[in-house]
């Protein structure tokens, strides 16, 4: 199905068009999740709009699986100002397989961090950040015995001043009063500035992070971050600042009994 929305602003940032499925989906082999409510999401982000105040045509297209519950839509911002978005009409149709779908994320509540091999693409992962059209992303196959899979980030604007983040939320209440402890393997190319971060997801402003500056080898990094009781959550990925690239692999996590 394609959806077609069409917006402008005025004294805000660009807007965001976004389409979700919701439904008992069947998961691929070793993906497992604590609800039955698995969402498809996919959205305008990357997008980028030229002339804000023009009329602005943002198109979606998703593949409908058979045991879908129901489709919505929402908008937002992409960041804070005061001001207007006027939604004019949406227009939907159904396409057949030769158009292309628009980048897929599939989320669910989930209680322990998922795909961090990235075996299943970007399952459970989402892009944000200011400028993220100013960025390439993908998933890359190591051709080792091992079959490991690695992501890199890339900026497409040497000249970029925006940012692009990977990033996945997991819910807080089975880590209460633990610490999480999380480590990668990341390099990078004339990097303006990468970071490899974990943070609560709402309500605190403490975070752990690495900063990665230049051109720099496969290194492994760590984080430790206690997670406290009423937290909803915390998140967890990398991030790209300006021009360069990295590339990220091998994400393992686990948690600290008894540091409370």
């Amino acid at each position: 199905m394609r959806a077609t929305a069409y917006l402008k602003a005025d004294g805000v940032p660009q807007p965001i068009f976004s389409m979700q499925l919701v439904g008992p989906f069947t998961l691929p082999a070793g993906i497992t999740s604590e609800t039955d409510r698995l969402s498809y999401h996919t959205d305008s982000e990357t997008m980028q709009i030229v002339d804000m105040q023009a009329w602005t045509p943002h198109v979606l297209v998703m593949d409908i699986p058979q045991d879908t519950h129901h489709i919505s839509f929402s908008l937002s911002l992409r960041g804070e100002g005061n001001g207007t978005i006027w939604l004019d009409k949406i227009e939907l149709e159904t396409v057949d397989d030769n158009v292309p779908v628009t980048g897929t994320s599939i989320t669910s509540l989930l209680l322990q961090p998922s795909n961090l091999d990235f075996s299943h693409g970007f399952m459970f992962w989402q892009v944000k950040g200011e400028g993220v059209w100013h960025y390439e992303h993908g998933v890359i196959s190591a051709e080792t015995a091992s079959g490991e899979h690695y992501v890199f980030l890339k900026s497409s604007n040497a000249e970029s001043n925006c940012s692009c983040t990977l990033q996945q939320t997991v819910q807080g209440l089975h880590y209460w009063g633990k610490s999480i402890h999380l480590s990668a393997s990341i390099k990078t190319t004339s990097a303006g500035c990468a970071r490899f971060f974990v943070k609560p997801s709402s309500g605190q402003s403490e975070k752990c992070e690495e900063v990665i500056v230049g051109t720099t080898d496969w290194t492994e990094y760590h984080l430790t971050l206690p997670i406290t009781t009423g937290a909803f959550g915390f998140v967890f990925g990398v991030t790209l600042e300006g021009s360069g690239q990295l590339w990220l692999k091998n994400i393992q996590f686990k948690q600290e009994e008894g540091v409370f």
